[in-house]
């Protein structure tokens, strides 16, 4: 029974209906995954509809913020500027205190806080020309809104707070570090580190984490920093030392992923992005055979469109099957 409860509060309608086959008649079974798979009803669709209003509201609101800096730059004092962008940072913080965090306007609220606090800082080191790399800008912003992105219990916070990260550790390495030893190493890391602490948390029943949106994006964002130094591998131009390790880690997050098609919190989406990056090699190294060092050129193209065809039908065949059947 503890396993079943802990399984509900993790995993999707899908699996929780396959879990529970054992338990169901065949008709029963099959009329629970045709709930899982029916349309939006009128009020999914307003609820959709208003979080996505709500999200482009808030996006506009700020580009007109920006815009606004930009067209009146010149007109502006240093004081003017610092201080409207501070009693703005200040007012979205104080609205989504004010809201309250565990509703979805104060945690958009609390995000637009913290999307202001870039802007601010830019302005603060443009003024008082502060001569600052580039990356220190990111690295303060992220260590400046850490407490909010703790506080807000957001996934859309945290996705913006994992991508300051990688911006600022993507441009220590241009601004800071000569060559690109370490770069996609570190990044993945980074990433894939992010991406499990997540899952961890998750597993253990976390409620404001149960959402995929955030796990799925870490898992594409992991999966393209090791897939970008593969490619350069199989081609035979590593720009790094750590470019090989890469396709180590890449190969082995591979088989990692793809035994958990038989898990009953098995992604399908997760398992798709594995499945493009092992694509994506698997075609450049053969693009390199046929077209390098076997030097074919007609027969080379049609080879390798036959190869990606291929590998193409097969995941898209394998994964309807895992996705109709039980765990």
């Amino acid at each position: 029974m503890m396993e079943h409860q802990a399984l509900h509060r993790t995993a999707t309608p899908e699996t929780v209906a396959t879990t529970w086959r054992g338990e169901l008649s065949q008709a029963a079974y099959r009329r629970a995954l045709e709930l899982c798979a029916e349309p939006p009803v009128r009020a999914d669709w307003l609820h959709f509809l208003d979080r996505l209003l709500l999200l482009a509201g808030v996006a506009l609101v700020l580009s007109g913020v920006t815009f606004f800096f930009a067209y009146n730059w010149s007109g502006l004092s240093r004081f003017q500027k610092l201080g409207l962008l501070e009693a703005a940072v200040l007012a979205l913080a104080l609205a989504a205190w004010r809201t309250g965090l565990d509703r979805i306007l104060g945690q958009v609220l609390l995000t637009a806080a913290a999307l202001m606090v870039g802007p601010l800082l830019a302005v603060f080191g443009q003024a008082y020309q502060t001569g600052a790399d580039s990356y220190t800008l990111f690295l303060t912003w992220a260590l400046f809104v850490t407490p909010w992105v703790l506080a807000g219990r957001f996934g859309t916070l945290w996705l913006v707070f994992v991508a300051l990260w990688n911006l600022a550790l993507g441009l220590f390495w241009d601004q800071s570090i000569s060559g690109s030893d370490g770069f996609y190493l570190t990044l993945a890391v980074f990433n894939g580190g992010m991406w499990a602490i997540w899952e961890r948390l998750r597993s253990r029943g976390t409620e404001w984490m149960a959402g995929r949106q955030v796990p799925r994006a870490l898992a594409v964002v992991t999966l393209g920093w090791l897939t970008i130094p593969a490619i350069l591998t199989v081609w035979g131009e590593p720009d790094s030392v750590d470019e090989p390790l890469c396709l180590a880690l890449l190969i082995g997050l591979w088989v990692f992923l793809l035994r958990q098609h038989r898990s009953p919190d098995r992604d399908l989406f997760v398992l798709a992005m594995a499945l493009t990056s092992v694509v994506t090699v698997l075609t450049n190294l053969a693009g390199n055979v046929l077209l390098q060092m076997l030097d074919l050129d007609t027969f080379g193209v049609l080879a390798l469109a036959i190869l990606l065809l291929a590998q193409v039908g097969w995941s898209a065949r394998w994964l309807r099957q895992i996705g109709g059947s039980p765990a």
